[in-house]
């Protein structure tokens, strides 16, 4: 089927029913588009046309020429096709002024100067345009069973941009995050690199379908592959820039939707595959690894001498309130969490393999180092965890939450059982201090305190050095605790400390002297403000809810 196949006022002009017919004026705007045909008498037009509407119109209201000048200008407003008139009872000729601003605006005028009947008119051109949208509609079924056929028969996403190309009869560019981008033809690679950086560049617009500019010739129509909320690929019609079939749209989409599926379909194959991995993360996290070439070996990467690989260990924890359902619902919200971590990873380039334990996720990711800093591993890590909390808001039933722990980066796999507790301990303090960093090396003096498992000897540390602020918190409720951290954190300057806690610098003048009076004159000496800062921290610990 000819997608560009359209109705035009050429094209009209060429039937039967217009034989006795003339353009008399706009005549570059021949190749207009029609949409529908109405017979309109009335001068109040805009309620009743609209855009690439044919108007058929016996004249009989067009006699003023201050009307004439309004019913033109709204025609030309809603950007219809074209105006035809009857010649003969009320108009004998088309007015100078009428034929003036067709010219001006490219508007086709066309006059009948032999009697016509309009209502023969308009169904032969309404049944054109319906046969056409009923053999489209056939059309875009039996593609629909084709796409469908091709999502059974394979995980690959080249055959159903193969059968897009040759279905629209344009050149396809499919750009992925996640995998390999192509051009079909493949003779279109010029074009592919083009439309990479167009969409990098543009991310916010190609959110949805759209049309862009391509070059001075041609544009492209983008459309993205989302799953989950979170767009793995874009695909795009590079097309003449030029009005195109509005069918097209409609193709595409379908496009999108089976390589949707596929796209879906490959994420949880390979989770099934990676089931076979289970066994290497158990002995990470065992610490059974001896031999660093031999569990390189196992994941595939080359034995070698050289650090050039960063490693990261990670543990994510999922809360959520999903008691009430049943195993089945949790099981496969876990596992659709588990496609999904995997996806935003391999968006931000890591390699990972990942080890689902009851309600705890375990995250093994590496990158070459050549490309990689342990600065950029922190970042893009970062933003991974960014982009999942989004889809955990907008995508799951319920209510979840998710408290993250990573390690340092390491350069050696027979050190990630060390990389695994580490991940641990910054995840139990995330779950105790809500907004404390998830990564190890951003811990501070917590990276210490997590190592004492005797609570009782942290809570007489904390009573033997701040205890009497405490004491006097409880009794008068002057948040002096906070008014201390706040100006050891500030490095003793009272400006900021008084903006930062909203209070007069007279109130936090007041506030230190108590300070002073209860702790010691030498609280701010060196080796005694190590402590009380050390003893704030631990506080924040052993007086946590999780700890009583």
């Amino acid at each position: 089927m000819d997608y560009d196949d359209k109705l035009t006022v050429e094209a009209i002009l060429e039937r039967p029913l217009f034989r006795h017919a003339r353009i008399i004026a706009g005549h570059e705007g021949i190749r207009r588009n029609v949409r529908w045909v109405h017979i309109v008498e009335t001068t109040h037009l805009s309620p009743f046309v609209n855009e690439d509407d044919l108007i058929l119109t016996t004249g009989v209201a067009l006699k003023s020429i201050k009307i004439r000048h309004i019913y033109m200008n709204q025609l030309i407003e809603q950007k219809a096709a074209g105006l035809c008139i009857e010649l003969g009872e009320h108009l004998a000729t088309i007015p100078g002024d009428m034929i003036e601003l067709a010219d001006k605006h490219h508007f086709p005028l066309i006059a009948f100067e032999q009697p016509v009947r309009f209502v023969d008119i308009t169904q032969d051109l309404h049944a054109w345009l319906i046969n056409k949208h009923h053999h489209f509609l056939q059309e875009l079924e039996q593609l629909s069973r084709e796409l469908q056929k091709l999502t059974l028969q394979s995980t690959e996403i080249k055959p159903i941009l193969q059968l897009l190309h040759e279905r629209t009869k344009y050149p396809v560019l499919f750009y992925s995050l996640v995998g390999n981008s192509y051009a079909i033809p493949s003779s279109y690679h010029t074009e592919l690199e083009t439309y990479q950086r167009l969409v990098d560049g543009r991310a916010d617009v190609v959110s949805s379908l759209c049309e862009l500019p391509f070059d001075a010739s041609r544009k492209i129509m983008i459309q993205p592959v989302i799953c989950f909320g979170n767009t793995l690929s874009y695909i795009a019609l590079l097309l003449p820039d030029q009005t195109v079939s509005d069918h097209l749209p409609f193709i595409l989409d379908y496009a999108i939707q089976a390589t949707a599926h596929v796209l879906l379909r490959k994420l949880f194959l390979e989770e099934k595959a990676m089931e076979t991995q289970q066994q290497f993360m158990e002995d990470l996290l065992i610490g059974n690894v001896h031999q660093e070439d031999a569990m390189r070996a196992r994941i595939g990467l080359q034995p070698t001498d050289k650090q050039d690989y960063y490693f990261m260990a990670g543990i994510m924890q999922i809360v959520h309130d999903l008691k009430h359902e049943n195993e089945e619902v949790i099981e496969s919200v876990k596992q659709d969490l588990l496609v999904l971590c995997r996806t935003l990873l391999r968006k931000q380039g890591f390699h990972c393999l990942l080890l689902n334990k009851k309600n705890q996720l375990y995250i093994l990711c590496f990158k070459e180092s050549y490309s990689f800093s342990a600065f950029d591993f922190k970042g893009k890590l970062t933003k991974t965890l960014h982009e999942l909390r989004q889809n955990l808001s907008h995508n799951f039933r319920g209510n979840l939450d998710l408290f993250v722990g990573f390690s340092q980066p390491k350069t050696r796999l027979i050190d990630m059982h060390f990389s695994f507790a580490e991940a641990d301990k910054t995840l139990n303090i995330g779950i105790l201090l809500p907004g404390a960093s998830p990564f190890y090396d951003e811990l501070g003096v917590y990276q210490i305190l997590t190592h004492i498992s005797d609570t009782r000897l942290l809570k007489k540390f904390v009573h033997d050095h701040i205890g009497p602020l405490l004491k006097f918190e409880d009794e008068t409720d002057i948040p002096l605790l906070e008014t201390l951290s706040v100006y050891f954190k500030n490095m003793g300057n009272k400006q900021e400390t008084a903006e930062q806690l909203f209070i007069h610098r007279q109130t936090l003048y007041h506030r230190l002297e108590k300070c002073k009076e209860l702790l010691g004159p030498d609280f701010l000496k060196p080796h005694k403000r190590i402590c009380l800062e050390l003893a704030i921290y631990a506080y924040h610990l052993v007086d946590h809810p999780l700890h009583k």
